[in-house]
């Protein structure tokens, strides 16, 4: 049987719509970080991690006004 790696995607959101992403991050921490460098920079409010090969949900979420992950 062949592994699988997990695959997460990382959408950007402002006012409630999506206005950027970036797709096949290999883990969730490289996910993380690439949503923390760039949050700012695509003008976003928020910045969702999403699990795209495990259950397709939310993993974590960050907040531009706080800047804390609300997984940790």
């Amino acid at each position: 049987m062949a592994y699988e790696a997990l695959t997460y995607r990382v959408e950007f959101r402002r006012d409630g719509a999506v206005i950027g992403e970036a797709d096949g991050l290999e883990d969730r921490s490289t996910a993380k970080r690439l949503a923390e460098a760039e949050i700012a920079q695509r003008e976003a409010e928020i910045a969702l991690v999403i699990d795209v090969d495990g259950t397709g949900m939310e993993a974590a979420s960050l907040r531009l006004d706080a800047m804390k992950w609300d997984d940790e």
